[in-house]
């Protein structure tokens, strides 16, 4: 017979076992290692981008966006809030932003603008509305409806989202709004956890293999007046719950990419004219919706631009492979070849990484330090600004050439770490994101020129037109090739432009002087001397040298070579 303490000493025991378990499950499912994240990527392209307000992603996010809907692949949008700011016809104001939205991917899709709308049930406690485009049905739109920030009547008051964000101990519930003439017949509740769980269901039912958010963590030396946040507070709110989300998510692995936002009017305008003409009728049929938007001011000074916050740059392969951050882990494969986990960099890469002579070099995200993967060993290199003045959440992306790693610096020059010496400031201001290498000379663009660094000095007789994005530099015969886009939209080499080209990729060129650069439809075309010449296919931003042409990334994450 069992003693009524021995009774609760096997209570206990057992009771143990199963807190054990528990944690040890608890432990597996946020564990990190390489083993654990899944390296397959969905079979075909799919888009998901995930908004704070109707009309982001039709601004910030094209003319990416609009060329995945023309190749036709699945493509959906996820908007967080309703939009709704403080007018007093809050749910019609809210209802009619919606309309513009579709009414805008009908336009970019060719098709009528005619939807079936149903309410889908996310989990039992929350449900979205979903509109889904009768002549394109792989075209969708989904409507989460919480406060927008300036909303007085949320609870709490304005800038609910963004405390919603801020509350990750679960304190706040959040209502939502009702659109006018919507498919939900009541409103929703949601916790900080609430948000990020619903966008982790959301990746599971739609499958991405790109994720297109916003700005996490936007420039300081932009857009001052907002001391904050230096951006719309909803937008970078937005930006950092899909990345919680992205880390949670255990399906296929996607890619990641980053869009900047209301910045983008503080710098050079980057889109061909052609592009500029597509996009504003495209956000044309947006604007007959919403009574605060027009094509002017301040209209005028975002739709010329497309930037994305983390560029790949060009040297994202090296020794015959290729190299991609997908959900914060690095991978490598060869063309053609599966994607290989490498090991964990005890927290989350940024999207941007380079590798040359046996290095691969990445910002982890989450401590803004600059790693180096040798010998499938992460080393940290600590970060430019750790005993130097500057903001050292906003150091770049770093580049390598095997014998030294260079990166923007939290003030905004250049600085380059070598092996006995750690960081070293080497000028320069103004220094935009993207670094190019070719040899010992290195290259960056300020709103105003291309910089250009030889033996670490900077070379102030370097002259360019003016850049509207990263350069990409390479050693050709004749010395060394430097190409980028203009404020004009075209593709530049040197100082002198290469005419005829459409589109909002960043170019590369290559040992053989040949300009690879996306085009406007997301082919590839390539220019030998003798003109553009369209390479077709669909990649993602841009390609990086591989032997006697390019590697590029497609947005099913496969590697091509061209």
């Amino acid at each position: 017979m069992t003693t009524l303490a021995e009774r609760g000493r096997n209570v206990r025991s057992w009771l143990s076992f199963v807190a054990a378990a528990v944690l040890a499950v608890i432990l597996m499912g946020f564990s990190s290692t390489s083993e654990r994240m899944p390296p397959s990527i969905a079979p075909s392209a799919r888009y998901v981008q995930v908004i704070a307000h109707p009309d982001d992603d039709i601004i910030f996010m094209n003319p990416d966006l609009v060329a995945g809907i023309r190749a036709g692949h699945p493509t959906t949008g996820i908007y967080l809030t309703a939009g709704e700011t403080d007018k007093p016809d809050a749910a019609a104001y809210a209802a009619r932003r919606q309309a513009g939205t579709r009414a805008a991917y009908a336009r970019m899709a060719g098709a009528a603008n005619d939807w079936r709308a149903e309410r889908l049930d996310v989990d039992p406690r929350h449900a979205v509305e979903l509109y889904t485009l009768h002549q394109r049905p792989e075209v969708q739109v989904v409507f989460v409806n919480l406060p927008e920030n300036n909303d007085p009547l949320a609870v709490g008051g304005r800038e609910s989202f963004v405390r919603l964000w801020k509350d990750d101990r679960d304190e706040l519930r959040i209502g939502t709004l009702m659109p006018t003439g919507g498919v939900l017949g009541r409103r929703y509740f949601y916790t900080h956890s609430d948000v990020v769980q619903l966008l982790v269901k959301l990746f599971e039912r739609f499958r991405p293999t790109v994720v297109r958010a916003q700005d996490p963590n936007p420039d300081k030396r932009l857009l001052k007046d907002n001391v904050l946040f230096h951006d719309h507070p909803d937008h970078v709110a937005a930006a950092r719950f899909t990345d919680a989300a992205s880390r949670l998510y255990q399906g296929p692995r996607f890619i990641y990419e980053n869009y900047r936002d209301y910045n983008v009017a503080e710098v050079p305008p980057n889109l061909s004219a052609a592009d500029r003409r597509d996009k504003i009728d495209i956000f044309g049929a947006y604007v007959p919706h919403d009574s605060d938007v027009s094509l002017g001011y301040p209209y005028d000074g975002w739709l010329p631009a497309m930037y994305q916050r983390y560029p790949r740059g060009s040297t994202w392969a090296a020794d015959g492979r290729a190299y991609l951050v997908l959900n914060g882990q690095l991978y490598a494969c060869r063309p053609g070849e599966a994607w290989t986990a490498l090991p964990w960099a005890e927290g989350p890469l940024n999207q941007a990484v380079s590798a040359s002579g046996g290095w691969v070099v990445a910002k982890r995200a989450s401590d803004h330090q600059i790693l180096a993967l040798v010998d499938e060993a992460w080393r940290s290199l600590g970060n430019p600004n750790d005993h130097l003045p500057g903001d050292r959440a906003q150091v770049g992306s770093p580049v390598t050439n095997g014998k030294a790693v260079y990166v923007k610096n939290g003030r905004g020059g250049l600085s380059v770490w070598r092996s006995g010496r750690g960081w070293t400031d080497i000028g320069g201001t103004d220094i935009q994101d993207g670094v190019a290498l070719a040899g010992d000379d290195v290259y960056a663009s300020t709103r105003d020129k291309v910089l250009h660094w030889h033996a670490d000095r900077l070379d102030p007789g370097f002259a360019s037109l003016r850049p509207a994005g990263p350069p990409s530099a390479a050693v050709v015969s004749s010395g060394i090739a430097v190409v980028y886009r203009t404020d004009t939209g075209e593709i530049a080499l040197g100082n002198k432009v290469l005419p005829g080209f459409s589109g909002p990729g960043n170019p590369t060129v290559t040992t053989a002087g040949a300009v690879f650069a996306r085009t406007s439809a997301g082919g590839l075309a390539v220019n030998t001397g003798a003109g553009w010449r369209d390479l077709g296919g669909q990649i993602l931003d841009q390609p990086a040298p591989m032997g006697a042409g390019v590697v590029a990334l497609g947005p099913d994450g496969q590697v091509r070579t061209f």
